[in-house]
């Protein structure tokens, strides 16, 4: 094998030797046109799970756990073997995996460690959310500690994935309030904020009693009783224009997140619950039904293709904006009140489309 040992000669190292560096992989494991499809990979970690978990596997003990031939599990021992996963045969037992490899995963599981690196990948890609930095750098620290066989096997197996996280705000300010707020709500100390609310109003000033941090949606919010509202307020993190943090101790609050969103559409839960009926065309339908998107999720499926979804939800404020977004394909069956938002919305949205495509102030457009 390039850049390496042979697995025969590798198996026979003495335990004080350094572990032999993988700088190539071998075909059946490559990314390329000829590489193995995801559904082999898959199968390869498995069957390096099974090895691992029993004190001996035979071949056929192995293909019947797998659904394969004993032909292909034997290909399968061969691409590993070539991957320096040091897979021995044992006569009258099986295959197992060599002791000092079997060492070097001993705190974790083949699976596990999978996940721990996907981990890192999730947290990589989101460098500035608060904790995510320093949650990468930790799995890194425990990815270190494996043999460079071990961990260039696993990331073999990750380079077909990826992990994609959309849209994501702006705000380098965010960690530091991120960890004001969390200090806050473990001291249980009032804040002193102003806060500039998404709709063009005047900026909020006041003392909030931090109780609860929650991500939604590529944004971190804190959950708090808000002394100018006098009720639990929810407050977005980058719409802070301060917030200090105060030695004064508030009383303790009982408060659960789950029951604050018990039957919101998104974070916004509203004073009055309403049973919602939407039906979609045939076009939009799968689009739908093969996402989960309120737990109150009911869907009657119809002949012609299309379908009626059905949700229990407190406050409407939210959904019509999902509504919406469905465009002609979604058509509110109920409630009233939601069909004569969305019908105003509809109206408003004619009337500016009927409108020439001019700015109102091109002069003063600028890039942010």
């Amino acid at each position: 094998m390039p850049g390496g040992r042979s697995t025969k000669e590798s198996l026979a190292t003495k335990k004080n030797t350094r572990p032999v560096e993988v700088t190539a992989a071998p075909a059946e494991l490559s990314n390329g046109a000829n590489g193995a499809p995801p559904q082999r990979l898959q199968r390869l970690l498995r069957l390096m799970i099974l090895v691992q978990g029993r004190r001996g596997a035979t071949a056929t003990s192995l293909a019947q756990s797998l659904g394969v031939s004993r032909r292909t599990v034997f290909r399968d021992l061969r691409v590993l073997q070539e991957a320096e996963v040091p897979v021995r045969s044992i006569p009258g037992r099986g295959y197992i995996l060599d002791p000092e490899f079997q060492a070097a995963l001993q705190d974790f599981g083949a699976s596990e460690m999978l996940g721990l690196m996907l981990l890192a990948k999730v947290a990589q890609a989101l460098p500035e959310q608060p904790l995510l930095r320093p949650a990468h750098e930790a799995v890194m620290k425990i990815i270190a500690r494996l043999p460079s066989t071990v961990r260039g096997f696993y990331q073999e197996l990750l380079s077909n994935v990826t992990f994609s996280p959309g849209a994501a705000r702006m705000d380098a300010e965010v960690p530091a309030r991120f960890s004001t707020l969390q200090r806050c709500i473990e001291e249980r100390t009032v804040c002193r904020v102003r806060y500039s609310p998404v709709t063009p109003h005047k900026p909020l000033a006041g003392r909030v009693h931090p109780l609860h941090l929650h991500f939604y949606k590529h944004t971190w919010y804190v959950l708090g009783f808000s002394e100018p509202h006098d009720e639990v307020r929810m407050f977005n993190l980058s719409r802070f224009e301060s917030l200090d943090a105060t030695d004064e101790i508030f009383p303790p609050m009982p408060f659960s997140i789950e029951e604050y969103l018990s039957d919101a559409w998104g974070i916004i839960p509203g004073y009055e619950t309403y049973d919602v009926a939407v039906q979609f065309t045939a076009r939009v339908t799968r689009n739908v039904i093969e996402i989960n998107w309120h737990y109150s999720q009911k869907v009657q499926m119809h002949d012609d293709g299309s379908c009626t979804v059905r949700f229990r939800v407190a406050g409407i404020d939210e959904i019509k904006w999902w509504v919406i977004g469905y465009g002609d394909q979604a058509h509110v069956l109920e409630p009233a009140e939601l069909r004569e938002e969305l019908a105003a919305m509809s109206r408003s949205m004619t009337a500016l489309y009927d409108r020439p495509a001019t700015s109102t102030n091109d002069s003063n457009v600028r890039s942010k």
